[in-house]
């Protein structure tokens, strides 16, 4: 559950971030560019061992899964910009790019140790029933979690719409 936390707060900041931008500038904005990666064939045996932990983990799958969401809530936010800037924002933000910044977060985080032993438990079949399950499980979350946002959308609209209502103190 903390992972799919994790990857939902990682995935909003980005989309909030997007949709400031896209607010700011309208729909002809553009993304700024995203920081170089690490070439793969320089990584180190710890960050090989975290790509494969990520992959065990169906990370990739979870992080599409809550992009995809966050897509969806910014058109119905921003229903002013045309299909074809969705398309064009879908390319500039692929679920490899998102994964790829895991890697220094779980490098920073996790010793050589944990990851190794992370790992086995993925390979082990407790630990692939529940990667097998974990992309159904975002999913619901993601659901779940957007209903919740849509009422508490609707209750601050209330009070804001009260507090508008009432005469200013003096």
């Amino acid at each position: 559950m903390k992972r799919s936390i994790a990857v939902g707060l990682l995935l909003a900041a980005t989309m909030a971030g997007i949709a400031q931008i896209a607010d700011k500038a309208g729909s002809s904005s553009t993304l700024p560019a995203s920081a170089p990666t690490t070439t793969r064939a320089a990584e180190s045996e710890k960050v090989r061992d975290i790509r494969q932990l990520l992959e065990l983990m169906h990370e990739r799958e979870q992080i599409q899964i809550q992009l995809d969401s966050q897509l969806e809530s910014l058109r119905q936010r921003l229903p002013n910009i045309p299909e074809e800037s969705w398309r064009e924002l879908a390319k500039e933000l692929p679920a490899d790019e998102l994964l790829d910044m895991f890697v220094p977060l779980f490098e920073k985080h996790l010793s050589e140790e944990d990851v190794k032993a992370a790992i086995e438990f993925a390979i082990s079949p407790a630990g692939k029933r529940l990667n097998a399950a974990m992309p159904q499980i975002v999913e619901d979350y993601t659901r779940t979690r957007q209903k919740s946002f849509e009422r508490y959308s609707l209750k601050l609209a209330e009070i804001r719409k009260r507090a508008a209502s009432q005469p200013a103190a003096e």
